[in-house]
């Protein structure tokens, strides 16, 4: 089974960081994908054998939910962090959440929290 992170994130260098960080929690292979499109073609093409375990998503809750990303990611049991642009976003989540703009130490409390779980 490989393992891997999804981060579709449109800035380039925040996506860097956040893939940096993945690794260093071994979250898994990090897989940038910076349209919501691209993150769905590359989901669709996993095999069985592959798991991702970890998704960070620049999306409102509202927007999650109503993506093509949403349904995939669910079935296949991933966990998610969305990345939001207001703590009122972050607030209404039923997701772990950061506001955007985020320190890395931030991500990486969540990332350890998810893993303990």
């Amino acid at each position: 089974m490989r393992k891997f992170s999804l981060i579709n994130v449109s800035f380039a260098l925040v996506a860097r960081d956040i893939a940096t960080t993945l690794q260093q929690f071994d979250m898994g292979v990090p897989q940038i994908s910076p349209a919501a499109e691209d993150a769905v073609n590359w989901l669709a093409q996993r095999g069985q054998g592959d798991l991702v375990g970890l998704a960070i998503i620049q999306a409102s809750p509202e927007e999650f939910v109503r993506s093509e990303l949403y349904p995939l990611l669910d079935a296949a049991g991933s966990k998610v962090i969305l990345l939001v642009d207001s703590l009122e976003a972050a607030a209404r989540s039923s997701f772990p959440s950061l506001v955007l703009p985020f320190f890395t130490e931030d991500l990486e409390a969540l990332v350890q929290q998810i893993a303990d779980d």
